[in-house]
């Protein structure tokens, strides 16, 4: 099965969280948002989650708040919020 993967950027209407990488090693000390690998029978949300809350302690649950774009559609160049 081919790996997926989700990246998100966590912001207030001031300043965006960025992680340092420590891991792999050609990418230590890049910036980058939060995300990881997806789950079997994990959905790409459910991932969010998971990796903020093990990666920074935050409780993302409300998904009322969230604004999502597709990865396919930001390939394409449009920017769509669903």
């Amino acid at each position: 099965m081919k790996k997926r993967y989700v990246i998100g950027l966590i912001h207030n209407n001031n300043e965006v969280l960025l992680l340092k990488k420590r891991s792999p090693m050609w990418q230590c000390g890049f910036l980058n948002g939060v995300g990881g690998e997806v789950g079997d029978n994990e959905s790409p949300l459910d991932t969010m989650i998971r990796e903020a809350n093990l990666k920074t302690n935050l409780l993302l649950e409300d998904r009322s708040k969230w604004n999502k774009l597709q990865v396919s559609e930001l390939v394409r160049g449009v920017q769509m919020t669903i």
